[in-house]
């Protein structure tokens, strides 16, 4: 099974169609890590096309979607969604005896938050968006991974990008969404 990972969309319905017409339909599943439709522009077009990506998403059937509250999932204007999102600080997932632990991230930002999420969860990765910095690594045995931004990158590279988690072959592979290049993977052991 391939489980599609992204965070921090923003409302970017431009995005947003690139990922239900590229990764939407080749993943099995699809886990959006939060602040799917606030845009840092706060005029009529933004908020025209949030509303947009709130109604094709609340009409999209075809793939399990998983919805985690970002710290900016709260606004009145993102209300009807409200229903549709995990509203849970982190959910745990296991595959074959992974454990993964699945956030936005936001409510642990401070200095050894996540590996103490890891240690108290007893979860081999993290996955956490927020930043949009994408990450891969492995810090005493625990792998976690951002994601970055489909739409609103800050990373050196300025680089769009989502991550596929492959449950058949353990792997997460951080992909550019323009060109669907593999810019980092991780195979767990």
């Amino acid at each position: 099974m391939k489980i599609l990972i992204f965070s921090d969309l923003h409302g970017n319905l431009k995005v947003f169609n690139l990922l239900m017409e590229k990764y939407f339909k080749t993943a099995d599943q699809i886990w959006c890590l939060g602040d799917i439709f606030f845009s840092y522009n706060k005029d009529e077009t933004s908020r025209q096309n949030s509303e947009q990506i709130m109604n094709s998403l609340m009409n999209y059937k075809e793939k399990t979607v998983e919805y985690y509250v970002g710290n900016c999932d709260g606004y009145d204007d993102y209300s009807k969604f409200k229903e549709y999102m995990i509203h849970e600080p982190f959910v745990i997932k296991d595959f074959d005896k992974l454990k993964i632990c699945v956030t936005h991230g936001h409510l642990f930002e401070k200095e050894g938050q996540f590996k103490n999420l890891a240690f108290e969860t007893k979860s081999r990765v993290i996955i956490s968006g927020h930043t949009h910095i994408y990450s891969l690594k492995i810090i005493e045995n625990t792998i976690y991974i951002n994601p970055g931004s489909p739409a609103v990158p800050r990373d050196t590279n300025s680089l769009a990008t989502v991550v596929i988690f492959d449950t058949d072959k353990k792997s997460f592979s951080l992909k550019e969404i323009y060109t669907q290049d593999t810019i980092e993977e991780i195979f767990v052991n």
